[in-house]
């Protein structure tokens, strides 16, 4: 998997940081963490989005699968 924070405030969402790595494993949970220091002032949106991850994917949504939160 890899869990990225996408920037939303703007027209065009940019991806601000990603992992592919969970910081904390137990089961089949898996926590991330990820370091977002602000870069604007003012009002800001993001969204986090998980999708799959294998180096063979030719894109991160070929398989239709991505989740929001």
């Amino acid at each position: 998997l890899k869990v990225e924070v996408v920037d939303q405030s703007q027209d065009r969402p940019e991806i601000i940081v990603s992992s592919h790595a969970p910081e904390q494993s137990q089961g089949t949970e898996h926590r991330y963490r990820l370091a977002l220091p602000p870069r604007l002032f003012g009002k800001i949106e993001f969204g986090v989005r998980v999708v799959p991850f294998h180096p063979e994917l030719t894109h991160p949504y070929e398989l239709g699968y991505a989740k929001w939160a």
